[in-house]
């Protein structure tokens, strides 16, 4: 509510830069309820730090990886997507590189986001 900018893109960048849609997006996980379960089983480590709260904000320049044990797992090796333009993918060391917040126009969701943005702004 501080921020000049559009409320409705702040709310679809925050959603998108959740660790387990970062997964689900990049290919290491086959979908979000998938990314949100090896996140919380230990198995991300974000800058070398092992994570485990699938909510947890990935900030620009962040590098996802997933641990040495689930790396031979043959649900989350070799997996193929369309990577969003704001993600880098390294697909031999299995690691994710965040670039930068995603714009709007980068953002593949077909919803308006506006819509939300008055829906809960009755309620407080």
């Amino acid at each position: 509510s501080r921020s000049k900018a559009n409320t409705g893109e702040i709310l679809l960048q925050k959603l998108e830069t959740r660790l387990d849609n970062i997964l689900y997006r990049s290919g290491m996980s086959d979908s979000r309820r998938h990314a949100g379960q090896i996140t919380t089983h230990g198995y991300v480590a974000i800058n070398g730090r092992k994570v485990s709260a699938p909510s947890y904000t990935v900030k620009s320049g962040d590098k996802i990886g997933l641990t040495k044990n689930i790396n031979s797992n043959p649900e989350v090796a070799g997996r193929k997507s369309e990577v969003p333009t704001w993600l880098k993918v390294d697909s031999k060391k299995n690691e994710v590189e965040v670039l930068t917040k995603p714009t709007r126009d980068q953002i593949s969701t077909t919803i308006e986001e506006q819509l939300i943005i008055e829906y809960y702004s009755r309620l407080v």
